[in-house]
């Protein structure tokens, strides 16, 4: 009798011990920082696609952390059309330098090394160093540059700006540029280097871009930017799409799942893509996403792998030379799971 209670008392305490490590089990948030602008509202050449990728990026990422029940904090910030009176320009929503720089501050006051920051960006990327070009500040003239062309430093946020506001932020953090000049953002390479798995050029590469920042925290950072850090990030003719994305989005949406309307292609999906009731077209697909392939887990390599083979960008000369646009990705000695489905 007494062997019996015994047993039974040592199971009780077991189901409570395994209780309380239930209980315990860290939960993965999800903070995400998107910002997106068209530039009508400056002298810089406007964008037709950004808005699109920006909103509906937003949005796939959302609803992939609800389908994996991981809570998600949304920090984005969007400039829209023509207006840049002082209203518009003082907005704690509006895609400032001041303000993005902001939301990093206020992220790394909440983020536990559990979480996952990310950082979007669809916009203009500057030809020196790949530097991101923020809204403007400007609200008589609604100005961006100096001249015709040299564009003002306060409005560039440069990858070494960006890479000390999330090297302060605990957990893993994941930046995604999709703007001209964005391979910038970790090293000059070539297409036979691959990034992921060479320690050496991976810090190196670290080294020379971010050398001031702390060695420790670049193994926390991973990016993926739309192309090399000499060349251009493409959009299709507003005349040809009605609908349009940046090539780089438009492939890493359909990675994650997202049919993002009248082109989407992703195949595992029930319904038809709509506008929804907050006006952003496209839906979230049943099932797993493109990019896990096999697995169920959306990682950043398989979403590297997923663009490069999706990109279908159309040839054509521009300048006596042929456009070409080539992804680019480091994640150090070890892949990013972003979700597990």
């Amino acid at each position: 009798m007494k062997k019996t209670s015994l047993f039974l008392s040592l199971l009780f305490l077991l189901i409570l011990s395994s209780c309380e490590l239930k209980q315990k089990l860290p939960e993965t948030r999800i903070f995400y920082v998107g910002v997106a602008l068209d530039y009508k509202n400056t002298n810089v050449n406007s964008l037709h696609g950004t808005l699109n990728d920006g909103y509906e990026m937003e949005k796939a990422f959302n609803k992939n952390a609800q389908k994996c029940n991981e809570k998600f904090f949304n920090y984005s910030l969007y400039q829209e059309g023509f207006d840049h009176d002082e209203d518009t320009i003082s907005s704690p929503n509006y895609p400032s330098k001041l303000n993005i720089l902001s939301a990093f501050d206020d992220i790394s006051n909440k983020a536990e090394i559990t979480d996952i920051t990310i950082f979007y960006f669809s916009g203009h990327g500057s030809k020196d160093d790949g530097a991101l070009l923020c809204g403007t500040t400007d609200s008589i003239g609604g100005k961006s540059m100096t001249d015709i062309n040299v564009i003002d430093d306060s409005y560039l946020l440069s990858p070494i700006e960006i890479k000390h506001k999330m090297s302060k932020i605990k957990g893993k953090k994941l930046i995604i540029v999709d703007s001209c000049y964005s391979g910038n953002f970790y090293s000059d390479s070539d297409d036979t280097v691959d990034i992921s798995e060479n320690d050496d050029y991976y810090q190196s590469s670290f080294e020379k871009f971010f050398g001031d920042c702390e060695a420790s925290s670049d193994k926390d950072i991973f990016i993926l930017c739309a192309t090399e850090s000499d060349n251009f990030s493409h959009e299709p003719s507003s005349l040809l799409h009605s609908h349009p994305h940046g090539y780089f989005t438009r492939a890493l949406l359909e990675g994650i799942g997202w049919n993002y309307g009248e082109y989407g292609t992703v195949t595992n999906k029930t319904e038809e893509s709509v506008v929804a009731d907050d006006g952003i077209q496209g839906k979230l697909c049943h099932g797993n996403p493109p990019a896990c392939y096999s697995s169920n887990s959306l990682s950043i390599d398989n979403l590297y792998r997923y663009i490069k083979e999706n990109q279908n960008i159309p040839l054509k000369i521009t300048d006596g030379q042929r456009s070409h646009q080539h992804p680019r990705v480091t994640s150090g000695r070890k892949d990013l799971i972003l979700f597990q489905y």
